[in-house]
């Protein structure tokens, strides 16, 4: 009978401990988590201050084109790189998270749209200041499901690196909940992933980097 208590008492004490541990378990993946949710906040906030930046330089173009286009380039080519650094923070948090802050992928929609704004700012400069040398990538990826977007997405990343000036891309989540990305995959018949719209066309399915080096290359006028 003593044995039994002794063995019960045992037994619930080894149970409570048990719960101790993984409850702080939890608590400390929340609290840490939270840290990294609200790091990314403050540079998405960064960045979207410089796109209201960016909103009053493209104002200045009627002043004095010439000046202003290269000074909106360059502007865009900073912001490009702190938007592609961001967005490697978001993906890395969504992949290695278990348990997710509440507020992250409220964070990553807004990001989402930060970008296809900047997409848009792309698009007005091309046109507003002839720069047929400046190619603009819509990278649609998913992190379901999908073989080929790591392996696009490193292709992606190194021709950046290569053509800094020249290459702007936009990763864009395929399976997000947003209109605007919806809106983009009906105008531009995305049916897969990965996919890319470069300058305005469809590339469905993985381009590898010698054939994405010979489109910007033949087509763009990049190499």
């Amino acid at each position: 009978m003593v044995k039994r208590r002794v063995f019960w008492e045992f037994y619930v004490i080894s149970v409570a401990i048990t719960a101790f541990i993984l409850f702080m378990g939890i608590y400390m993946g929340i609290f840490l988590s939270k840290g990294k949710i609200e790091e990314l906040q403050t540079e998405l906030r960064n960045l979207k201050l410089n796109q209201e930046d960016l909103i009053f330089e493209l104002s200045f173009l009627t002043l004095d084109k010439n000046v202003s286009c290269n000074f909106i380039g360059q502007a865009l080519e900073r912001v490009s790189y702190e938007a592609g650094k961001l967005g490697e923070r978001v993906e890395a948090y969504e992949i290695s998270e278990k348990i997710k802050h509440p507020d992250f992928y409220n964070l990553k929609k807004d990001y989402m749209i930060t970008l296809i704004r900047y997409w848009l700012y792309v698009e007005e400069l091309k046109k507003s200041c002839n720069k047929s040398d400046l190619v603009s990538v819509l990278y649609f990826y998913s992190n379901k499901n999908c073989f080929d977007c790591n392996s696009q997405g490193m292709i992606l990343t190194y021709l950046k690196k290569k053509y800094p000036q020249n290459l702007m891309v936009f990763a864009l989540d395929y399976d997000i909940e947003l209109n605007t990305i919806e809106i983009l995959k009906r105008v531009y018949g995305l049916e897969r992933v990965p996919s890319l719209v470069i300058n305005g066309k469809k590339y469905e399915g993985l381009l590898t980097l010698e054939k994405l080096s010979q489109i910007l290359c033949s087509e763009y006028k990049l190499c």
